[in-house]
């Protein structure tokens, strides 16, 4: 999703990290209305990455992982979509204004579709943990191992 965006922005003749300065606009207004590189960039980030593993989270609960790899895609798309429409039907022109009038929607509709169809690939990664074999644990033998003396045993080195 961060590298969509980067490349949207690229193709929109912004610096790349724009995208992730308008992000915390909600937080620290238009001090993140800048176009270099800096603390608002990283915060944008973060945001952005932590709203990515909610999502992430919410989907592994909702979708189990017996489930085909483009029923997964399927259900991705319409997650990510209705969140794109929550956000910005409605969550952003209450919380981050500034935010919406700047955001270019048809971006992030695109990341969001992106986004979305990728959890496809969740349901084969955890299908393939699931059918994993758990490596087996072997028990150490119980007796002690011959040639080697304990530290009371040894003789004493030191002569007074």
């Amino acid at each position: 999703m961060s590298a969509w965006l980067m490349l949207e922005n690229l193709r929109r003749g912004q610096p790349v990290w724009m995208v992730f300065n308008q992000i915390p606009t909600a937080l620290l207004g238009y001090a993140g209305l800048k176009t270099t590189f800096g603390g608002p960039t990283l915060v944008g980030l973060s945001l952005q990455v932590v709203m990515a593993g909610l999502h992430g989270a919410v989907f592994a609960v909702v979708v189990p992982p017996t489930v085909r790899a483009l029923s997964a895609s399927a259900a991705g798309v319409l997650l990510s979509l209705g969140s794109y429409s929550f956000f910005f039907g409605w969550a952003l022109q209450r919380m981050a204004p500034l935010f919406l009038s700047r955001a270019s929607r048809l971006a992030w509709l695109g990341a969001c579709f992106l986004f979305g169809a990728a959890w496809g690939f969740y349901a084969v990664f955890a299908r393939e943990l699931l059918l994993a074999e758990s490596p087996s644990v072997q028990a150490l033998p119980s007796e002690p191992v011959s040639g080697i003396e304990s530290e009371s045993a040894k003789p004493s080195s030191t002569a007074p």
